[in-house]
């Protein structure tokens, strides 16, 4: 027979005796007893169940406390690269290359007794010939790969062709230089790259940082597999190139997973925000064939936020778009760049950069004199004004300007924000009361921008290009606004011949987008050009 317990919400066997006094008794005793018992195993169950929710609650909020605290560490806390290291990197590359063969004739030259107008025609050659090797040998190659010669393969080649260049040149130029010095010289030069190759090496790997230096490539690593463990393993034993792995992104592993000391930063989703807080330059994408980690969407974002992809083979398509097919430790990965530049032309621009820097600085020393003086006696305060911009992928330098404002201006910055004039996340007024007297005139005719010419000399700037934002201002930007700070910023651009505060902020940032994406020498030199007659005229402040 069946009975339903109301209490326990279940259905009960009663005994065949239940029709009997005696059993009916006993069988709804029994039932009680089984009835009170079951309750309270239920209510236990329902208890250790309702703790333990609690406590992996509990213990998956306090491992995302801890995975946002390790990258903001990561992010946020960079160190300065050591000088030593960043010597080696020029020793071991292409500029010791250049000096390491001039050197190289001029010792033999000298021991072997060569005439002086001989021994310098030749050192002239051999230099020359030196560069345009170079120069050809890295027209094809991005930025990254020029200026360091890893492979002992590469090194190999580069003394190979410099030598039969050499040759060829002595021969068709008639040097007065024999078979037995030009072999001397060779072998001389050869063993003395390698003997420098190995020893910059050993230093670059001995000077590596634990942490994120501020010479640093930034990189966060796509999926969790095998293909991205390589990658890390690549990145982290051989430090010479420069790429920190900040961190793993994936969309099935959760919690405090971390791979050789590089911790789980996240899901994909979680990209957009690590790129607005610091500094990342480049994005591998390591998934493998079986997993979903990685849509389009990602991609795109990283397209538009200005952030180099390295696709690693066997992960699938990338949109059609510029990709570049480059080499980390061996295996091949494709880079899809979104600043169309080279090497070559880098280089140019930096020189110019300096040459220009220097130039400007030299002219302009009887201005920012009287600048000073003008400051100094004009209000109480510093003669410069120090700020921390946000620089070319989101690294953190300190600019420089003269002071303009009263010393509290940043405090009275947020009783002042409804008077703003411009849209987005800048802040500026044509006429702010914080401006002193004297950085009224200042302002107007650009004096206050003239100490970033020693930022440029730094290598955090550039003459031209687009102007470097405040780290608070990159927060609000969105995904396609953020290319901007693809390149090195500058101390002009599209934006301040074409108005300046006269533009709506979309509108500047599409003039620095269309600066990018047209990019070239005789743009910067326009540019300049054109900045001179603005800044005289004092137009568009």
């Amino acid at each position: 027979m069946i009975a339903w317990d109301k209490t326990a919400a279940q259905e009960i066997a009663l005994p065949d005796d239940i029709w009997t006094i005696g059993g009916s008794e006993g069988a709804l005793f029994r039932m009680e007893q089984q009835t009170t018992g079951q309750r309270k195993i239920d209510l236990a169950a329902r208890h250790s169940d309702r703790v333990a929710a609690l406590t992996t609650a509990a213990g998956a909020e306090r491992d995302r406390r801890k995975v946002q605290e390790e990258t903001t560490r990561v992010v946020l806390e960079p160190t300065t690269q050591p000088a030593l290291r960043r010597l080696a990197r020029m020793i071991i590359g292409h500029p010791g290359a250049i000096a390491t063969a001039g050197l190289s004739l001029l010792a033999v030259t000298t021991i072997t007794g060569s005439s002086p107008a001989n021994m310098v025609e030749m050192l002239i050659g051999a230099v020359t010939l030196r560069v345009l090797a170079i120069l050809i040998q890295t027209s094809s190659l991005s930025h990254e790969q020029g200026l360091l010669r890893l492979s002992a393969g590469q090194m190999w080649r580069d003394e190979t062709v410099f030598a039969l260049v050499f040759c060829t040149a002595a021969f068709l130029l008639n040097w007065q230089i024999t078979a037995a010095i030009t072999t001397i010289y060779l072998i001389l030069n050869f063993s003395t790259q390698v003997g420098i190759h190995l020893v910059g090496r050993v230093i670059l790997r001995r000077t590596a940082a634990k942490k994120l230096t501020t010479g640093d490539s930034w990189a966060i690593v796509v999926g969790t597999g095998a293909r991205a463990r390589q990658v890390v393993d690549a990145l982290l034993d051989h430090p010479e190139l420069d790429i920190q792995p900040g961190g793993f992104l994936d969309g099935e592993r959760t919690g405090l997973w971390r791979y050789r000391d590089v911790p789980l930063l996240g899901h994909p989703d979680d990209f957009k925000q690590l790129v607005l807080r610091g500094q990342v330059d480049a994005l591998f994408v390591t998934t493998e064939p079986h997993e979903a980690t990685v849509s389009p969407k990602l991609l795109d974002l990283a397209r538009k936020m200005g952030v180099t992809v390295h696709l690693v083979p066997g992960y699938g398509s990338f949109p059609a778009a510029a990709l570049e097919i480059a080499r980390l430790n061996g295996f091949p990965t494709l880079v899809y760049r979104a600043t169309p530049y080279r090497y070559t032309k880098m280089v140019l621009k930096r020189a110019a950069d300096i040459v220009g820097a220097i130039v400007l600085i030299l002219l302009a020393s009887p201005v920012m004199l009287t600048a000073a003086l003008a400051i100094k006696a004009g209000s109480r305060g510093p003669i410069l004004f120090k700020q921390v911009r946000s620089g070319r992928n989101g690294r953190r330098f300190m600019l420089y300007k003269f002071r303009t404002m009263t010393c509290d201006a940043e405090k009275k910055k947020a009783s002042l924000w409804h008077c703003n004039e411009m849209s987005g996340p800048v802040f500026k007024i044509k006429n702010d009361p914080r401006v002193t007297r004297i950085g009224k005139y200042l302002r107007k005719y650009s004096v206050d921008e003239l100490p970033q010419l020693f930022n440029v000399l730094a290598g955090d700037m550039s003459l031209v290009g687009p102007r470097p934002p405040l780290p608070s201002e990159v927060l609000g930007y969105e995904p396609w606004q953020r290319r901007k700070l693809s390149v090195r910023p500058g101390l002009t651009c599209l934006w301040q011949v074409n108005g300046r505060n006269a533009i709506d902020f979309s509108d500047w940032m599409r003039l620095d987008l269309e600066y990018i994406d047209t990019w070239s020498l005789a743009l910067d030199m326009k540019i300049l050009a054109r900045t001179i007659p603005t800044v005289l005229k004092g137009s568009g402040v």
